[in-house]
């Protein structure tokens, strides 16, 4: 007989659109499917806004979202004044009406937003908040606003990350670089845990990339991803521009939801904006998409957490390029090359000399898929979720009532 097993009710707080082909969404709705599939019912409190043909299901899984806010369509990451004045005062609310209609055992937030969130209605419903820090916004803030604000941005960035997660009662962080930064402002270091990103291995790695199909009259470079400044689109466009100058067989096809006309302009000027194809983000057609592309890019500076796409394009096995401020996995000419940060002449002598030599693109490729076979799937994120959960119930001061399940 197989032995019966205690789960949790958890609040998972998404202080963005829902579900949404990014970095931030994928990570909660991945690790929301595997925490329902290891048997605990997931509540995910979240913005009224989703990516148009993306849904997550799963019979142990509800999805609450805050009222249609009429003016507020934009699916872009970083903050704005709808997010702040009105969406996040309205998650703030629906968290607390859904802590008040079900049982839950535990809130973990995605976000300072959604810890804001977490820490006021904990101060009321008295739920365990679990962080789940991606990034630190000492890093990231600054990259949504240009201009001599930067410092002011960088500071306060700075005074957040030291202040907001240590109210947390557990802290889940995606890189040891994360973890050690935010542990500094803790009096307890072992209330942080590593927990990075899965993959969905059998997903991707059902496409191979194989040089001898890359022997066209076209290359393709490829990018995944949103458009986002932080993602570095005008360096990649500025190196990309490098490379066509040099040869007319290369093409730029750039996979996103996102709208290119912000980076038109830019496009003519450096006279690219016949090479460029944009495609529609599509997650079943990934795998193929990137197996297609005789080299892979990514062009942002910093990252304190890990970029989606590189275990992506890692699992397909085609050759990287990268910035070296987001190169998190990749070793230069190992499992990819490295670039300095910004040097866009390097970035296309990079993509130069893979699209010149298909033996060195062929080892670095399949270093990298040989890396990515070694990391975990979403099911074992799920697993250390857990195993978090589980600590926490056994240190609160009041023992924990957990629902026992055995059916949906």
């Amino acid at each position: 007989m197989t032995p019966r097993t205690h789960h949790h009710n958890i609040a998972i707080v998404a202080a963005c659109p829902f579900p949404c082909a990014r970095g931030t969404p994928v990570r909660v709705a991945r690790a929301a499917e595997a925490l329902a599939e290891l048997g605990h019912r997931i509540h995910i409190v979240t913005y009224n806004l989703s990516d148009p043909g993306l849904e997550i299901t799963h019979e142990r899984l509800k999805v609450h979202r805050i009222p249609r806010i009429p003016f507020y369509r934009d699916l872009s990451p970083g903050p704005s004044l709808t997010k702040l004045l009105l969406a996040d005062p309205m998650l703030t609310w629906k968290l607390h009406s859904v802590l008040r209609r079900h049982k839950i055992d535990f809130i973990y937030a995605h976000h300072y937003e959604a810890l804001i969130a977490s820490l006021a209605v904990r101060a009321v419903r008295h739920c365990p908040v679990v962080y789940d820090a991606h990034t630190m916004l000492e890093t990231e803030l600054p990259d949504y606003i240009s201009g001599p604000i930067k410092p002011l941005l960088r500071q306060t960035g700075k005074w957040i990350d030291g202040f907001l997660p240590r109210h947390a009662d557990h802290i889940v962080a995606v890189t040891d670089e994360i973890a050690n930064r935010l542990a500094a402002h803790l009096n307890s270091p072992d209330r942080v845990t590593v927990i990075s990103n899965g993959l969905e291995l059998a997903h991707f790695m059902a496409c191979q990339w194989a040089p001898e199909t890359h022997d066209t009259e076209r290359k393709v470079l490829i990018f995944t991803g949103n458009l986002a400044a932080y993602q570095g689109i005008e360096l990649m466009l500025e190196a990309f521009a490098l490379l066509r100058h040099r040869r007319d067989d290369v093409l730029l096809r750039i996979v996103t939801s996102d709208n290119f006309c912000p980076y038109a302009p830019l496009a003519r000027k450096l006279k690219i904006e016949n090479d460029i194809e944009i495609a529609d983000s599509d997650f079943s057609a990934l795998p193929g998409e990137i197996a297609r592309a005789s080299v892979a890019i990514n062009p942002r500076l910093s990252m304190d957490g890990i970029p989606q796409k590189l275990l992506n394009y890692m699992a397909v096995g085609v050759p990287i390029v990268s910035f070296a401020g987001s190169a998190r996995n990749l070793v230069d000419n190992v499992n990819g090359l490295v670039i300095p940060d910004g040097d866009t002449v390097m970035f296309a002598d990079a993509m130069d000399k893979l699209l010149n030599d298909q033996e060195a693109a062929r080892k670095l490729g399949l270093a990298a898929r040989d890396d990515a076979r070694q990391g975990g799937t979403w099911l074992d994120v799920a697993r250390k979720l857990d195993g978090v959960f589980s600590r926490l119930a056994v240190t609160r001061a009041d023992p924990l009532q957990t629902e026992n399940i055995d059916n949906p």
